[in-house]
């Protein structure tokens, strides 16, 4: 038994010094297909629809079978101004109009595994996500209440050949696509009561991956 697992390390580590280690920076534009904040009351005429996002991936071979990508990305989505508090004098004159901002917050991480098509550069995957998210209620000046959760799910991908790359294949550009569903299995609730509330985002993106390949250095 020892010696099978002893083989099969050597195997895997030695594939894995002879493959790609590609490192990519992402920036793509995103749409929620379903976003469960846009149930809440306070979003129902402002919706999150659209987001931009930008990340890093590493991605590699293993056992010259199919290619693994861990991708993270960034994004922020702002609608300002969802609760508009009054501030009124001692008499109950209207002073000013105050503004409470809405932030959705998400680190996003899947980890794809990736096959080519047929005798092509173009490559499919799938894999499980996992997303940390923090939605915070801005009131300048008054307080900044912070929900944060994390979640996991599924994505798919499927990722162009090459539309730019140098002489050495030590630089290229590829187009990607992606779905991803993530549902909230954990909040840090504090005193707040979430019996009925839950957090879900299912999304779609398009986006660029600039790639620099550590093994033509």
């Amino acid at each position: 038994m020892m010696k099978t697992i002893l083989v099969f390390l050597i195997i895997l580590f030695s594939d894995f010094s002879f493959s790609q280690h590609l490192v990519g920076v992402n920036s793509s534009i995103g749409f929620f297909l379903y976003n469960s904040e846009n149930d809440l009351q306070l979003l129902k005429k402002r919706t999150l629809y659209e987001y931009y996002a930008f990340g890093l991936s590493y991605e590699t071979s293993l056992l010259s079978t199919y290619n693994i990508q861990i991708d993270y990305s960034y994004s922020k989505s702002t609608r300002n101004g969802v609760i508009k508090p009054i501030r009124t004098d001692e008499t109950g004159n209207q002073l000013e109009v105050l503004d409470i901002d809405y932030y959705l917050l998400n680190h996003n991480i899947d980890l794809i595994f990736l096959f080519q098509f047929d005798d092509s550069e173009v490559q499919w995957g799938l894999g499980p996500s996992m997303v940390i998210t923090n939605r915070s209620l801005y009131f300048p000046g008054f307080f900044n209440d912070i929900l944060a959760s994390s979640g996991i799910g599924v994505c798919a991908t499927i990722e162009s050949f090459p539309i730019f790359r140098t002489t050495q294949d030590l630089y290229s550009a590829r187009i990607y696509g992606k779905i991803r569903y993530t549902k909230a299995i954990w909040f840090d609730t504090g005193i707040r009561k979430l019996d009925t509330y839950e957090q879900q985002f299912f999304d779609s993106l398009i986006g660029v991956r600039f790639l620099f390949n550590l093994s033509k250095l």
